[in-house]
């Protein structure tokens, strides 16, 4: 996985991602990090989030894989997202979690 150029000797195994003035780190073996790296970017404010709700840097096969679960979920439960901020419940975030959980893991049986 290639490394940010802040990261040439990086050793911890992290992979640095983006959106809008926001930065975080997702576990590329962990699902778990890799969800709620995605989560943080698509539930941020509406002018803050990527288009897609994949943070910048993202792995290309978890954007692939990601974005239109996204798309569907959001469609299916806040049409509005695109253009607006959404405050999910805490059943709506443990569902859209799940959803996103079950995509990443069936990706890494596959």
């Amino acid at each position: 996985m290639p490394r940010q150029p802040h990261c040439d000797t990086c050793t911890c195994g992290l992979v640095a991602v983006e959106w809008s003035d926001r930065s975080g780190y997702y576990d590329p073996d962990d699902a778990d990090s890799i969800v709620e790296t995605v989560m943080s970017c698509c539930l941020d404010h509406s002018y803050d989030r990527t288009d897609n709700g994949i943070p910048y840097g993202m792995d290309d096969k978890y954007s692939e894989l990601l974005a239109p679960v996204i798309a569907t979920w959001f469609r299916q439960h806040h049409p509005e997202w695109f253009d607006h901020t959404v405050w999910l419940t805490e059943p709506e975030r443990i569902a859209l979690k799940q959803v996103l959980l079950t995509a990443v893991n069936g990706n890494a049986e596959s």
